[in-house]
């Protein structure tokens, strides 16, 4: 998430740093028939540095655990533990127009996502599927001054997984690795900032509403082949920032 202040205050706030939780709700579905959602919960920090017209450089976090429940064509009761971690580091360039009070930057950047699913009682095994990869990203940040203490913006993010792995973990039996297709996933983002005046307008209040779309391509692999599986998730993101 990228972190403004007005335009006329990032010459002197150019830096920004975040932190509040995530709540989110996932649909899981995987090739076969296997369905699972629930509410997943969670934190994410940012660290940003914005100035009109000069260079860009972030990054950000996030941790998140929850619930799933759902069924396969082997058990109508499949639950589990989902839980999400990831780490990014993103460089890009801000354009900024006085006259329309707008920013927009471009930005590239390099991150790794560790996504793991863990069956629970009372599935009869207790398999765990540990997705993992580095990635590309790719993308956009933008805000637009709507009135003297509101912004809002558009965000996009795509990132493309490089070498992704599925390790499957059985405490009862031997663990295996499979590959899995890389695929190009994205993240779109509907930022409001409300600037509050404490601290001199140097602490605010976000609110990025999101939709978020992962595919895990299918792929062929000895023992067992790692079937297409795809992750629908709308969510909130609450932010604390503090400028510097």
């Amino acid at each position: 998430m990228l972190t403004l202040l007005l335009p006329c205050l990032l010459c002197t706030l150019p830096q920004s740093i975040s932190l509040g939780p995530e709540i989110y709700h996932v649909n899981r579905s995987r090739e076969g028939g296997t369905k699972q959602n629930g509410w997943v919960y969670g934190v994410r920090g940012t660290y940003d540095r914005v100035t009109g017209w000069g260079l860009y450089w972030g990054a950000n976090f996030r941790y998140a655990q929850g619930p799933l429940k759902g069924s396969s064509p082997s058990t109508d009761n499949l639950c589990s533990t989902f839980s999400d971690k990831e780490a990014e580091g993103r460089f890009g360039y801000t354009f900024q127009w006085d006259f329309i009070h707008s920013l927009i930057t471009p930005f590239i950047g390099v991150g790794y996502f560790d996504e793991s699913n863990s069956l629970e009682h009372p599935c009869p095994s207790r398999l765990k599927f540990n997705i993992r990869y580095p990635y590309f990203a790719f993308g956009f940040l933008s805000r637009v001054n709507l009135f003297p203490c509101l912004t809002a913006g558009l965000n996009f993010k795509g990132w493309a997984m490089y070498d992704a792995t599925c390790k499957v973990r059985d405490p009862e039996g031997e663990h295996c690795t499979m590959c899995v297709t890389d695929e190009i996933n994205y993240r779109i983002e509907l930022p409001v900032m409300y600037q509050t005046g404490l601290l001199n307008n140097q602490f605010n209040v976000g609110l990025v509403p999101f939709y978020e779309y992962r595919h895990y391509g299918g792929r062929a692999n000895y023992p067992f082949d790692f079937l297409d599986t795809r992750l629908n998730i709308f969510g909130v993101n609450l932010q604390l920032l503090y400028f510097f």
